[in-house]
C-alpha cells in the first residue's frame, strides 16, 4: 500500500527560559534542541548597542564576528571580498546594573574593509577588501588569555588578464569564520561567461563572483560576515560585504522570595511592603516589580522600581 506523505510547521511560542525546547524534545521523542537545567538568555546584536547585566549573573560569554568586507572597486575582473573572524571570550565576576557597550562591524562597501565587531576586548576583526584583481584577506584572528579565535576567509582573486574579451570572471567572496573553524576562501575566477565563482562557506557564506560577462552578477556576502564577490570583465559591480554579529549570553540565577510582609493600610495611602529571601535567592541590584492592588489601590499589572543594596532583603 502506497502510504502519503504530509508536512507542516508548529510554533512553539513563549517567554525565554519557560521549557520551549524541553517540551519539542517530549513531542518528537529525540533530543533535537540543546536544554540545561540552568536558565540561559542569549541576546544578538545586529547593530551597536548596549548590555546591562542582571542581578545575580557573574559572568557573561561573547561571542563576534567581524563584517565582510566588499569586492574590488577598479575595473575589469575583480577579488572578492575578505570574512570576518570569529572570536569568542568570557567577561567574568561582574557587578549586577553594569552596562557594556556592544559594537557589531559594518560590512564594507565595495572597495572597502569590514568593521571590527567587539565587547570590551573581546574583539572580532573585520575582512579586507580586495584590491583590484586581487582577493581581499579574512579578518585576523584575535589573540590573547581565556579567548577562542578563528579568522575569516580570503576573498577569491578574479582571472588574471587575458587576451580576448569577457573571458575574466571576478573571484569569490570569503566565507565569515565557524565557532570552530577558519572560514572558508572564495573560489578564483575562471573563463566562464555563464558561470558564476563560488563564494567561501562560514557562518556567513560569501557571496558569487561574477561570470566573465557579468551576468549572472556578483552577489553580496551572507549575514554574519560574509564577503562580497568580485565582478567580472563585462558590464557588472562588484558587491557588499555582509555586517557583523555579536551574540551575548548568560545563565539567570533562580529567583526567589522566602516571605512578604506589610504595613497596614488602613488609615493611610501608603504602605511598605518587604520581600525577604537568602543572599541567592534575592542578589544585590535593580528589579522591576509587577504587583496588583485593590481597595483603595486597586489596579492589575503595576510596577515599581525595587533597588536590592543587601542581598536577600
Amino acid at each position: 500500500m502506497q502510504m502519503s506523505h504530509k508536512a507542516g510547521f508548529v510554533n512553539i511560542i513563549g517567554n525565554p527560559n519557560v521549557g520551549k525546547s524541553t517540551l519539542m524534545n517530549a513531542f518528537v521523542g529525540e533530543r533535537l534542541s540543546i536544554i540545561t537545567s540552568k536558565a540561559q538568555t542569549t541576546r544578538p546584536y545586529t547593530s551597536d548597542g548596549s548590555f546591562i547585566t542582571p542581578a545575580g549573573v557573574t559572568s557573561i560569554v561573547i561571542e563576534a564576528w567581524g563584517g565582510g568586507a566588499g569586492g574590488g572597486s577598479t575595473s575589469g575582473a575583480q577579488g572578492g571580498g575578505g570574512g570576518g573572524a570569529y572570536t569568542r571570550g568570557t567577561i567574568s565576576l561582574i557587578p549586577a546594573n553594569t552596562t557594556y557597550s556592544v559594537e557589531v562591524g559594518t560590512g564594507g562597501t565595495v572597495g572597502n574593509n569590514g568593521n571590527s565587531s567587539y565587547v570590551n576586548s573581546i574583539i572580532a576583526n573585520g575582512g579586507t577588501a580586495a584590491s583590484g584583481r586581487n582577493g581581499g584577506a579574512g579578518g585576523t584572528a584575535s589573540t590573547g588569555g581565556g579567548i577562542t579565535s578563528f579568522r575569516g576567509g580570503n576573498g577569491g582573486s578574479g582571472r588574471t588578464s587575458t587576451s580576448g574579451g569577457n573571458n575574466e570572471a571576478g573571484g569569490g567572496g570569503g566565507g565569515s569564520a565557524f565557532n570552530n573553524a577558519v572560514g572558508g576562501n572564495g573560489a578564483t575566477g575562471g573563463s566562464s561567461q555563464t558561470a558564476t565563482t563560488a563564494g567561501g562557506t562560514g557562518t556567513g557564506n560569501g557571496g558569487v563572483g561574477a561570470s566573465a560577462d557579468g551576468n549572472p552578477i556578483a552577489t553580496a556576502g551572507a549575514f554574519p560576515g560574509g564577503g562580497g564577490g568580485g565582478r567580472g570583465e563585462g558590464s557588472s559591480s562588484s558587491q557588499a560585504g555582509a555586517n557583523g554579529q555579536v551574540l551575548v549570553t548568560y545563565t539567570c540565577p533562580t529567583y526567589f522570595l522566602t516571605s512578604v510582609t506589610s504595613t497596614d493600610m488602613c488609615g493611610s495611602n501608603i504602605a511598605t511592603v518587604t520581600v525577604n529571601s537568602t543572599a541567592a535567592g534575592l542578589p544585590a541590584g535593580t528589579y522591576t516589580v509587577t504587583y496588583s492592588g485593590s481597595g483603595a489601590s486597586v489596579g492589575s499589572g503595576l510596577t515599581a522600581t525595587m533597588v536590592v543594596t543587601t542581598a536577600g532583603t
